[in-house]
């Protein structure tokens, strides 16, 4: 069932990302070492409504099972799309992870690797480490809990290199110039319009939504 209650950047987000192809499209560009060890076949979308033992409810953006290298992991995309950087971020990311490990320990006996990507498209500079916390001592490193993610940035690649790539998904990557650029004039959108009246009117009518 669609959730109403979403945001309008979110809802684009869960409509144009859900779907095994649009993560391989995203990692190809973004990760390509990883994409590489992914197993394309093995990629489920999972229900995002996890609950603790104290029955919080959690809802995560986007979260697949899949095989890496033949080994069961979690791949989750977070959207960050506010006008700030949340520091809370971290915190958040380790909330949710336990979530996830505490409904699968019920089926498993071990803890598969969660892959954490960070998914933004704001305007001011992301400045929260990818690895925390920022430890100075080398000895000290070895012994704290560590929290890493990988963090797509779209400040940070050329709307060339993103065109270039356009046949490969015209779908996916038309929803990453969109959400690139969603903060600008409306007319900025009508190269991207105009390809998916030719190739994806699916997309189109997402795309239209999300501006509208």
């Amino acid at each position: 069932m669609e959730d109403k209650s979403l945001q309008p950047h979110d809802w684009f987000f869960k409509q144009m990302f859900s779907n095994p192809k649009s993560l391989q499209t995203v990692l190809d560009l973004f990760i390509p070492t990883l994409a590489t060890k992914l197993d394309l076949s093995s990629i489920t979308l999972l229900n995002t409504e996890k609950f603790t033992k104290k029955s919080q409810k959690f809802m995560l953006d986007l979260l697949f099972s899949c095989k890496i290298n033949n080994e069961d992991a979690f791949v989750r995309f977070v959207f960050e799309h506010k006008s700030y950087v949340d520091k809370t971020l971290p915190i958040q990311l380790l909330y949710y992870n336990a979530v996830i490990w505490e409904e699968t320990i019920k089926q498993k006996e071990y803890y598969p690797p969660i892959i954490n990507i960070v998914f933004y498209h704001g305007k001011r500079e992301w400045d929260i480490p990818t690895d925390l916390p920022a430890v100075k001592d080398k000895d000290l490193q070895e012994y704290t809990q560590k929290l890493k993610y990988l963090l797509i940035d779209l400040n940070r690649i050329s709307d060339k290199e993103l065109k270039n790539k356009l046949y490969q998904d015209v779908c996916t990557i038309s929803a990453i110039l969109t959400m690139k650029h969603i903060f600008e004039e409306v007319q900025n959108f009508k190269p991207i319009v105009k390809l998916l009246i030719e190739h994806r009117l699916d997309c189109l009518y997402t795309i239209f939504d999300l501006l509208y």
